[in-house]
């Protein structure tokens, strides 16, 4: 098997109808690591209940055979589990049954079969822990089956789970795996949360793609750039690199984009922006929770250690893209996010910057900016402003993790 991929492959029981092409393509587009295939073996389920064993020995050997090498191998079928599960698994096989789905969920199947391979997934990085009840988190047991309506329209990994995750050091390809379950995740939300087929939602991006001009993302790799005989932790953040991300964020704003789409771009730059730091993971982005949106949460456990030891294992990054300046509201609004999820620091990135807030006068605390300094002494969190002047510093030469480990610095000064 290719090291550079995991396989996984897709069967679906005679009658069936679910267009497997058309969901392998779609996901393939979407995924860098796992490889998705449709299988050429017959499968049928019988159409009497599924059970294990018995229906899992009863598999046919050609079958067996294509599904050795995978990772993950998908049979999708309406027949029922007759402990009305919607599947168990045998080895690297998974019996997935949709008996009964029009009266869980108004969503198309499509949508089903992509949140069933995501739970399955999620389950290669820990098989040990189950959410009872539900939560909305792809690690809900869901024994109560009407709750993967509203799985489905969240798609996401809550708080806990993100932590518990980030204290299980993941292998490399378990990494990787990660990464595509944040990306099928994300694409699956907004889908559901409107009710779409998620195979039209990503033939649609596939369609606009083709004629959006080439600048409209910026692709990085996170660097080495700690320095062998640095011990303190302090990254030597490359001036080039940097600086030419910058300058394409600069650019890319003097074109004429809707509000909503200058927020996306914002969001983009922020993770590319960050995503230089290396050991800074995104562990979660644009996460529709029940009563916010979070932008980027990242794990920074693999980061610099001063910065660790500072912010903690988990940081989340707020980003304003507005036409003015973020006010009091926006910081409380934050804070309380920061609490509710118990994270210890956070980053409120604002291109026009925060009133009362003055990088170059940063002892002068008024308005929001107070709020920010009162938030931390009384809550105990620590709220990084991060503005526009920070992205012209850093542009034109300024160390990004020196930066930061400086704007921690000040709250003890103040």
């Amino acid at each position: 098997m290719d090291v550079n991929q995991m396989n996984v492959l897709l069967y679906a029981d005679e009658g069936f109808e679910l267009d497997l092409r058309s969901l392998v393509n779609a996901l393939n587009r979407r995924t860098s690591f796992v490889s998705f295939g449709v299988g050429t073996a017959k499968y049928n389920s019988g159409g009497e209940a599924i059970a294990r064993p018995e229906s899992y020995d009863a598999l046919p050997q050609d079958l067996l055979d294509e599904a050795e090498d995978s990772l993950r191998t998908f049979l999708f079928t309406n027949t029922p589990y007759g402990n009305n599960y919607f599947f168990q698994s045998s080895g690297n096989i998974v019996i997935v049954s949709f008996y009964g789905w029009e009266y869980l969920t108004r969503l198309p199947l499509s949508n089903g079969a992509v949140y069933m391979i995501v739970d399955n997934l999620a389950q290669t990085l820990d098989s040990n822990y189950r959410h009872h009840p539900a939560t909305g988190c792809i690690y809900d047991f869901l024994a109560d089956k009407t709750g993967v309506d509203i799985s489905m329209r969240l798609a996401h990994m809550c708080p806990d789970c993100l932590s518990r995750l980030s204290t299980k050091k993941l292998s490399e390809e378990h990494q990787r795996i990660f990464k595509d379950i944040k990306t099928l995740l994300d694409d699956l939300s907004q889908a559901s949360k409107w009710n779409d087929d998620i195979l039209k939602i990503l033939e649609n991006e596939r369609s606009e793609s083709a004629n959006v001009p080439k600048k409209t993302g910026y692709e990085i790799t996170p660097l080495d750039f700690i320095p062998e005989s640095n011990d303190e932790g302090y990254i030597d953040v490359s001036r080039e690199q940097i600086r030419d991300l910058c300058n394409y964020y600069v650019d890319l704003r003097q074109e004429n984009y809707e509000p909503h789409e200058k927020g996306e771009l914002f969001e983009t730059f922020a993770v590319a922006f960050f995503g230089l730091i290396k050991g800074w993971i995104v562990l979660e982005k644009n996460a529709n929770m029940e009563d916010c949106e979070i932008d980027i949460i990242y794990d920074i456990t693999r980061g610099p250690t001063l910065l660790r030891e500072k912010l903690g294992d988990n940081l989340y990054v707020e980003c304003k893209n507005r036409s003015k300046k973020s006010d009091a509201r926006d910081i409380s609004h934050f804070a309380m996010n920061l609490l509710s999820r118990k994270l210890k620091s956070g980053i409120f990135f604002s291109m026009k910057g925060i009133t009362g807030y003055q990088p170059e006068n940063w002892r002068n605390t008024t308005a929001a900016y107070k709020r920010i300094i009162e938030t931390s002494r009384q809550l105990d969190v620590t709220i990084l402003p991060i503005v526009g002047e920070d992205i012209e510093y850093i542009r034109n030469g300024g160390n990004l993790v020196e930066h930061l480990m400086d704007l921690v610095n000040r709250f003890v000064r103040i």
